[in-house]
């Protein structure tokens, strides 16, 4: 009797993807694409183990900037940690890290302002500049810390968490921007220890020879705070490449588009060095349906399945069904947990005429007419924007031969080649068989090396001459000088993406490369943060710049110059491309959703800041409508579309703004071909 639970825990467990039968884990991370459902996922397996073990705490963090979390479980959550109704060892949160960065700055502004006077006193460079905790990558910082402080015991919620969830933000942020900053972040803590070190030993001098009778001591507030942001960030750095106590589940849908992100995610995660033991494929089309369109989408996924088998043949391939439903709610969460564990589900029999057929028509009237010399495109990840950006640009440019159109994705995680089915990179390429339709896929690896070696070298080059003027006495505090801005320099802010591709963009723009430019941006949260306008990268920039200023003084230098007209560039780049942005004859905005509650609760979002920051939105496109089917499945899917179209064309409709519906595929949206059909509404 006493063995029975034991044995039945073991069969169950040989059934279950290691994220969830594996107990020693203490950060799991969930991310990949976006709209493969990474979100639903993370809600759905937080909830699963939360059930599973409840002698477990679990906290379930959202990372992306576009939260969708509250979303996902139809229940608010902010930045305090929230329970899970029914659940006594379930908390969520979608961190703030604007509001966390706040407070950290009011609990330590003492320790901060003390370090900056330290830098004063022994003659070093403005630290203060360095040490200013609005810089870029500091938010980044935050998310870090709330990851490492979990572990710890939470006043919050009075409760030490044994396991952490993270919803991470799509896959090229993710990488760049999360992954990546625990490595960055030891360089900052480089510059703080280095401005305390040099304090301690010019401290220690003065106190030797007793000037003016003032005994200077040691900080001990000030080596402490240095210490333990040192041992968080550490912290994290070995828990991501530890293979017992954390596990990053690539989340995938068979799609030609998602399998190739998932292989770039995979790799990349290896060359981290963060473990990947399971690869979950999302909305698997249920075989044996009488269902055309769904035999035909089923027959399109078979060859996207045995590739991703092929591809990861040393990984667990994790498939979870299509449901016929949104899964939103603990209720259809719980229900998508159990598929989790091979428990299907099915699709109800009723026939009901789904808002396919002549609704998913719609034209781009408005858009067309207005001739804009811009058109920018956002929306949730996996509503197809770069699919739409991709149709609407080949529209325009077999509408108007004479104007050459250029789409540009500033996506990390390219997909407009795979869209127009062709190879394409950092250099603008023309579309096959399209004389005036030309694309580029920004390559932000190649850009920020480039920035960056050009930066350190003008930054090298300066401090080499200054180090041959100064004195024997003065030398070594030159030398510790540089290292610290070479330490800083390192760091590379979150950010720096967008400041470069607007650089880029506009260098074309100036030299009237082409007629229109349409742009094919990375997701909601992301996009924001490029259209609001990198300010911080440039305060970034201006700090390396202005912390040598003394030295430039006493001895100019032409590289010290080159900096700031380097910094001088950008701001104007970036000022006159905004004047065109927010201007509505050069300048529209196209809205992609689809017809399911986090969608449009996500467009809601979207089109509200969109024209804060006063931009034109006159296009919300609706996509992925389900055709009018007979089927049991289908009709169940297109049921739940139709409310929420007449919601979205109730909501944004207007004489100023089409609301457009364009169809589901049976196949991924891939060549001019399937591109032309999808704005006539046509599979």
């Amino acid at each position: 009797m006493n063995h029975q639970p034991r044995i039945a825990r073991r069969a169950q467990s040989e059934i279950l993807p290691t994220f969830i039968a594996d107990d020693r884990l203490k950060l799991l991370m969930f991310g990949g694409k976006g709209g493969t459902g990474k979100t639903t996922t993370s809600a759905a397996s937080a909830l699963a183990l939360a059930r599973r073990n409840k002698e477990r705490n679990i906290l379930l963090i959202s990372t992306d900037p576009a939260h969708s979390l509250s979303d996902s479980l139809d229940f608010p959550v902010g930045n305090d940690f929230t329970q899970v109704s029914g659940l006594q060892n379930l908390y969520v949160r979608e961190v703030d890290p604007g509001k966390m960065l706040a407070d950290f700055q009011r609990r330590h502004r003492r320790v901060l302002d003390r370090m900056c006077r330290m830098s004063y006193f022994a003659d070093q460079i403005d630290v203060r500049r360095f040490l200013d905790f609005s810089l870029p990558g500091m938010e980044e910082l935050m998310i870090l810390l709330a990851v490492a402080r979990a572990f710890c015991w939470e006043k919050a919620v009075d409760k030490k968490f044994h396991l952490v969830v993270l919803d991470t933000a799509p896959t090229g942020h993710t990488l760049i921007r999360l992954l990546r900053l625990p490595e960055k972040m030891k360089y900052l803590i480089s510059v703080m220890s280095s401005c305390l070190k040099r304090y301690n030993v010019h401290a220690a001098g003065i106190d030797l020879i007793g000037i003016g009778g003032v005994v200077h001591k040691k900080d001990h507030d000030i080596e402490r705070f240095v210490r333990d942001l040192g041992r968080h960030v550490e912290s994290v750095s070995s828990l991501l490449r530890t293979p017992d106590a954390t596990e990053f589940v690539p989340v995938a849908i068979p799609e030609e588009l998602a399998v190739a992100e998932t292989k770039r995610l995979v790799s990349a995660l290896e060359e981290e060095e963060i473990p990947v033991r399971n690869v979950l494929v999302n909305r698997v089309q249920p075989p044996d349906n009488d269902c055309i369109f769904c035999s035909a989408r089923r027959q399109q996924q078979e060859g996207h399945l045995r590739h991703i088998r092929e591809s990861f043949p040393h990984h667990h391939i994790v498939e979870v069904p299509v449901f016929p439903h949104e899964i939103r709610g603990l209720k259809r969460l719980q229900q998508y947990a159990g598929a989790l564990n091979g428990r299907p589900a099915r699709a109800g029999r009723h026939c009901v005429r789904s808002v396919g057929g002549e609704q998913a028509k719609g034209s781009f009237n408005n858009l067309l007419k207005s001739n804009p010399q811009f058109l920018i495109f956002g929306g949730k990840g996996g509503v197809g924007k770069t699919s739409v950006s991709a149709a609407v640009a080949l529209r325009l440019a077999r509408a108007e031969p004479n104007r050459k159109v250029l789409v540009i994705s500033t996506d990390p995680a390219h997909s407009l080649g795979d869209s127009f089915r062709q190879t394409l990179g950092d250099s603008i390429t023309r579309i096959d068989g399209e004389e005036n339709l030309h694309a580029v896929e920004l390559d932000f690896r190649d850009m920020r090396k480039a920035f960056g070696d050009e930066y350190r070298k003008n930054v090298s080059a300066a401090f080499e001459y200054w180090m041959k003027k100064a004195s024997s006495t003065r030398k070594a505090r030159v030398e510790a000088d540089r290292d610290m801005v070479m330490q800083f320099l390192q760091t590379d802010p979150a950010g720096l993406e967008e400041a470069l591709a607007l650089e880029r963009i506009w260098s074309s723009v100036e030299k009237q490369e082409f007629d229109m430019y349409i742009l094919d941006p990375a997701p909601t949260g992301h996009l924001i943060e490029l259209l609001e306008f990198p300010d911080l990268v440039r305060e970034w920039l201006k700090s390396a710049y202005r912390a040598m200023l003394k030295y430039q003084i006493d001895y100019p230098v032409s590289t010290l110059q080159n900096l700031a007209n380097r910094i001088l560039r950008s701001e104007a780049a970036v000022r006159s491309l905004k004047q065109i942005i927010v201007d509505p004859e050069q300048t529209r905005f196209v809205a992609v959703t689809i017809a399911e509650a986090m969608g449009v609760l996500e467009t809601r979002r979207l089109v509200r800041a969109i024209r804060n920051l006063g931009i034109t939105c006159n296009t919300v496109a609706v996509n992925m409508l389900v055709p009018a089917s007979s089927c049991g499945f289908c009709a169940s899917r297109g049921s739940n579309q139709a409310q929420y179209f007449r919601q979205v064309k109730n909501e944004f409709g207007s004489e100023d703004c089409d609301v457009v519906g364009l169809p589901l595929f049976p196949r991924a949206v891939a060549g001019v071909e399937d591109l032309a059909l999808l704005l006539e509404g046509k599979t």
